[in-house]
C-alpha cells in the first residue's frame, strides 16, 4: 500500500495534476476502500487538502463546493473534484436548477471514474463549472490493481506496459477457444477500431507480489486499435475507450448494442435528465428497444431522442419515455450514484431517498485517476 501511494502521488506530481495550494474533494463510495485511501494518502503526500465526502445528497455537495474558506496556502474553494460520472448527472440536474453557476465555483480539475463518461455528460457540466475546467478520466478495478488506464487528449484509454499484460480477448472467438484474441488490423495507415472483445489483465512484479492473478477477464468491452497513433502516449498501449460491461450489451441481426452506444445519445440530449436512466433491448425487427426517463413524452421530444440514437447508429426500433422513475420496467444499466450514503449526511437533515438505503454493487468497485 506504502508503495502504491508512493506511486500515485509522483504520477500526480509529475502530471501537476494536483498541487500543495489544491483542496481535494471526493465524493466517491466509502466502499471503494483501496481507491479512496491510495488517492487520498498520494494528495496528502503533496501537501493537498483532501475532503472525503461520499455519496451525499447533491445540494449538501454544491453547498460544500460553494463554501469558500481561509486556510493558509491553500485555495478558497474545492480546485479538484473527484467523483462518479452518474453523482456528477446529479449535481449538474440539481446545480441548474437551483440557479447555480460557473462563478459560484472555483473547480479547475474533475476526476471521473467508476463508469461510463459520455460526451454529453461533459459538456452539459460545463454549464455548471465552466468552459476551462479539465477532466481527468481514467481506468482502474479492485481485481487488477495496481494497473492504470489513461485516456489521451484524441480519446484512446492507455495502458502502463511495464504494470500488467493487457490483452483484448474476443467474445466471440473465446466461447471455445480461451487463446482467441480481437483482431487487429493489418498494415493501418491511421487508428482504426477493430472488432470488440473485453480486457484481459494480468498484473506483473514487482507491482503485483502477492495473490497472484493470471489473464483476469474483466468484461469490460472494448476494440482494438490499428496504429500507428499519433498522440501523446503513443509509445503505450491503447484501446477505444470503454463500450460498456458485456453482460449489458445486446445482440441483435445487426450484430452487437453496446450501453456506450446508447448513452452517449441519451446524454447529450436535453430532454433526457442527468444521469441518463435507460435500458434497452433485442426485438424481433433486428435492432434494440430503449426505455428511458425523460423530461416529456411528447411526440416532439420522442422525434429527438429517436434522432439521437439514429446518429449513434443505435437500430432503434422501439422507444418507450417515462417521466417518473418508478414507471422504469426494463432492466437498466446500474448507477454508482445510487450507492447513496445516508448516514452521511448532514446532522439532524431530513433525506426524501430512505428507500434507497445503501444497495449491493452490482459490480466491482473501480477507482476514478
Amino acid at each position: 500500500m506504502r508503495t502504491y501511494i508512493a506511486l500515485a502521488s509522483i504520477a500526480l506530481l509529475l502530471n501537476t495534476n494536483i498541487t500543495s495550494s489544491d483542496v481535494v474533494q471526493t465524493n466517491t463510495s466509502s466502499r471503494a476502500t483501496l481507491g479512496n485511501v491510495c488517492f487520498a494518502a498520494a494528495c496528502a503526500k503533496l501537501g493537498a487538502l483532501v475532503r472525503p465526502v461520499g455519496l451525499i445528497e447533491p445540494t449538501r455537495t454544491l453547498a460544500l463546493l460553494a463554501e469558500k474558506q481561509s486556510i493558509p496556502q491553500k485555495k478558497v474553494q474545492v480546485s479538484y473534484l473527484n467523483i462518479y460520472p452518474s453523482y456528477l448527472g446529479e449535481l449538474v440536474e440539481e446545480g441548474l436548477r437551483l440557479g447555480y453557476g460557473p462563478s459560484d465555483f472555483g473547480v479547475e480539475r474533475i476526476g471521473l471514474g467508476g463508469e461510463l463518461v459520455s460526451e454529453g455528460l461533459k459538456a452539459r457540466a460545463r454549464r455548471l463549472f465552466g468552459e476551462d475546467v479539465a477532466y481527468d478520466e481514467g481506468y482502474g478495478m479492485t481485481e487488477t490493481w495496481p494497473l492504470p488506464g489513461q485516456l489521451c487528449s484524441e480519446g484512446h484509454l492507455h495502458f502502463e506496459p511495464l504494470m500488467a499484460l493487457v490483452e483484448v480477448l474476443g467474445f466471440e472467438e473465446t466461447k471455445g477457444n480461451e487463446e482467441a484474441a480481437a483482431k487487429e488490423g493489418e498494415e493501418a495507415s491511421c487508428p482504426q477500431e477493430q472488432q470488440p472483445g473485453t480486457l484481459v489483465a494480468t498484473p506483473l512484479p514487482p507491482y503485483r507480489d502477492t495473490t497472484i492473478l493470471l489473464r483476469y477477464d474483466t468484461q469490460d468491452v472494448v476494440r482494438p486499435l490499428a496504429g500507428p497513433l499519433s498522440c501523446e502516449l503513443k509509445d503505450q498501449p491503447a484501446t477505444s475507450p470503454l463500450l460498456g460491461k458485456l453482460r449489458l450489451a445486446v445482440t441483435h441481426e445487426g450484430g452487437y448494442t453496446f450501453p456506450r452506444d446508447v448513452l452517449e445519445a441519451l446524454e447529450e440530449d436535453e430532454n433526457v435528465p442527468l444521469p441518463a436512466r435507460y435500458g434497452f433491448w433485442s426485438v424481433p425487427a433486428g435492432g434494440v428497444g430503449v426505455e428511458v426517463l425523460a423530461r416529456s413524452t411528447d411526440p416532439s421530444v420522442r422525434r429527438a431522442i429517436e434522432a439521437r440514437l439514429e446518429e449513434r447508429a443505435v437500430p432503434v426500433r422501439e422507444l418507450r419515455l417515462v417521466e417518473d422513475r418508478s414507471e422504469l420496467r426494463h432492466r437498466l444499466v446500474p448507477l454508482r450514484c445510487d450507492l447513496r450514503e445516508l448516514s452521511f449526511d448532514a446532522p439532524g437533515a431530513s433525506s426524501t431517498n430512505a428507500e434507497v438505503g445503501l444497495a449491493a454493487p452490482s459490480e466491482p468497485e473501480t477507482r476514478g485517476s
